[in-house]
């Protein structure tokens, strides 16, 4: 009975693990496909993701599940990835801080030890798949072989697995060591409301120390099991790896803990780009309905909120069907999660609605003050940009809670 309880219990902890690393690719894949064209560092933390995680699938598959083709798939042709964690980690949190995107021509040289592992596994790269599987199979039988098997032409096995955790250490140490010192010199520059910079800093934080909580576990059960002979499936590296497992379990849960992330931490670059727009007064009837740009919030982002409905109104882009975020981006010359900024805490509402308000608001005054008196329900709809009369007359009655004919009557003069 107590044998079937440990292997129940061992069987819960497989599919627990396995859980998790699938949850993590899932929420990584997730912000890469909805967040990479706001803030493009999303790139950075997806792959830091979906690398660590093919790491703990390889351990896991080659472990706990020793499928052999499956290992021999997935054993060693991934490792140059493992040593790009370390800049990853980096290179996501030094952007952030600084709100920029793009990487010098130096970053690569974070990546060259990735360049050098995979010079250095070509040789057991091209070997015959036949050959991996029986070499995979007598690694799963005897575990402890795994330092006379030659993997690489340039390191042993050994070091091999302590250069992936000790480069991601020294990255992580390092990049906690950035984020202090941007907090202690540079917190006040930042042109964010205190309480957003603040969480950003503890979103930031927060992952280095996830990491470390992942690592440092997975750090000891390699000395045990390179240094001392322990047993992979001993008491003491279950329990490790389980510690293991809930760094990166936490790593994915912060994604959904810390949502505004996705703007990244959006910084005064220098002055607005000259965008040719002439000061008026706005003609907008229903005011009200538009948040109110709050004078809490930095000047810089005022000003940013500011050029957006000041583009609104005169160049009125709305007026199209396929006007997009990207043209408003290239027309205002200001950076995309600048923008989505705005739109999320200045007029605490999405673009979509944001432009729905102007065109609603376009149509009342063409309704009943403009030169458009004369043109039918049906054309002012069309010029408005409404793909179809059903949609115009359904969502003109939902912002004004009567119909574009009742609307007309009881406004027009």
């Amino acid at each position: 009975m107590f044998k079937f309880h440990r292997f129940a219990l061992n069987q819960f902890n497989c599919m627990l693990f396995l859980g998790i690393l699938i949850f993590t690719l899932l929420i990584a894949l997730i912000l890469l496909f909805y967040n990479y064209e706001n803030n493009r560092n999303s790139l950075l933390l997806t792959l830091f993701l979906v690398f660590y995680s093919l790491y703990g699938i390889t351990h896991f598959v080659v472990t706990e599940i020793q499928h052999i083709t499956l290992s021999a798939l997935l054993f060693v042709h991934f490792t140059p990835l493992y040593l790009a964690l370390g800049p990853l980690i980096y290179l996501y949190v030094r952007n952030t801080l600084n709100d920029q995107e793009r990487l010098s021509k130096i970053d690569a040289l974070h990546f060259l030890p990735a360049a050098i592992q995979l010079v250095a596994i070509i040789p057991y790269s091209l070997q015959d798949f036949e050959l991996k599987k029986d070499i995979l199979t007598q690694l799963i039988a005897d575990p402890n072989m795994i330092s006379q098997v030659d993997f690489n032409a340039f390191f042993s096995p050994k070091f091999n697995f302590y250069m992936r955790i000790g480069l991601l250490l020294i990255y992580t140490l390092t990049t906690l060591g950035l984020i202090i010192h941007y907090r202690a010199k540079r917190f006040y520059q930042i042109k964010l409301p205190y309480e957003l910079k603040n969480t950003t800093f503890r979103w930031l934080t927060s992952l280095q120390l996830f990491v470390l909580l992942s690592l440092t576990p997975y750090l000891f059960f390699i000395i045990d099991y390179l240094d001392f002979g322990g047993s992979l499936y001993s008491s003491y590296n279950k329990i490790l790896l389980s510690v293991s497992a809930s760094g990166l379990a936490l790593m994915s849960l912060g994604l959904l803990v810390f949502p505004h992330i996705l703007y990244g931490m959006p910084q005064k670059q220098g002055p607005l780009p000259t965008l040719g727009l002439k000061k008026q007064k706005k003609t907008i009837k229903n005011k009200s309905k538009l948040a109110a740009i709050p004078t809490k919030d930095p000047e810089y982002f005022n000003e940013v909120a500011e050029a957006i409905e000041q583009y609104f109104v005169e160049q009125k882009p709305f007026l199209r069907s396929d006007f997009t975020m990207a043209e408003m981006v290239v027309s205002l010359g200001i950076p995309k999660h600048h923008i989505m900024y705005c739109f999320r805490y200045i007029f605490n509402t999405g673009f979509n609605d944001y432009k729905l308000n102007h065109k609603i608001d376009w149509v009342c005054i063409a309704l009943v003050e403009s030169d458009l008196t004369s043109e039918t329900i049906d054309a002012i709809g069309e010029k408005a940009g409404f793909k179809s009369k059903s949609n115009f007359y359904a969502t003109f009655k939902k912002y004004t809670g009567m119909t574009p004919l009742a609307y007309r009557a009881k406004y027009h003069a």
